[in-house]
């Protein structure tokens, strides 16, 4: 072999190892900022680091994780995080995929919780039509996406887990201590809490019963179903 291919080769060498390293240098800024719920930031490490290693499997979780993490009433993003997530998980096996589902574990819970607190509190600060539907509309998508998201069983084994496993705590940011129901004369009121209550209650019924606490929520949730009934002759 002559000097110019050993120095060729060199070089070759020498840029594939500044591209493995400014990746590492990439990786380690985007999970701190991922970490520390900056989002916009993560998004765009892992933008760069894809630029290098479009399959890089922390960028592609990074990538969907901050896609979810910007949901809000009225625009979910989840359906989108689980476009990136599933192709995912398909490819990757052993410890690196049972990592990743750790870490999916995690940000759906995050991206889903955070959409229900929202519609809650917009509720128990305004009691009206606009402000319940919001809530109504954030569980029916989640309880669309439970039968949407999943394609294949395989894929079953792994999604549908994620969503009984935050059962409670969507029905518990809702319900807390002590659900205050709507009474009166505003029926389309009356009827979009209703829907959002028998939306509740299915989710409440899924919930793991082998759970602390969820036998005393599950019976929280039929009793704020029972009152808004009897006060309202439903």
């Amino acid at each position: 072999m002559g000097m110019d291919a050993i120095w060729d080769n060199t070089e070759i060498d020498e840029g594939q190892d500044a591209k493995r390293e400014l990746i590492e240098i990439y990786t380690e800024k985007a999970l701190t900022a991922y970490q520390g719920g900056k989002m916009a930031e993560a998004a765009r490490y892992a933008k760069r680091i894809l630029s290098y290693d479009p399959e890089d499997v922390n960028a592609l979780f990074l990538k969907g994780a901050t896609i979810g993490r910007s949901s809000k009433p009225g625009d979910l993003h989840i359906r989108q995080a689980f476009q990136v997530w599933k192709p995912l998980m398909k490819r990757v096996s052993g410890s690196e995929r049972q990592d990743l589902y750790e870490a999916i574990r995690y940000a759906f819970a995050v991206m889903t919780e955070s959409p229900v607190m929202v519609a809650f509190r917009f509720w128990t600060s305004y009691y009206n039509q606009q402000t319940i539907a919001t809530l109504r509309d954030v569980l029916q998508e989640l309880t669309d996406l439970e039968q949407a998201l999943p394609e294949t069983e395989e894929e079953k084994q792994w999604i549908l887990p994620l969503f009984r496993e935050n059962y409670t705590t969507w029905v518990y940011d809702v319900v807390g201590a002590d659900l205050a129901v709507p009474t009166g004369k505003n029926r389309p009121l009356l009827e979009t809490f209703y829907e959002m209550l028998c939306l509740l209650c299915k989710m409440a019924e899924k919930m793991p019963p082998e759970q602390k606490g969820n036998a005393l929520l599950l019976k929280r949730t039929k009793l704020a179903m029972d009152n808004f009934c009897r006060r309202n002759q439903w």
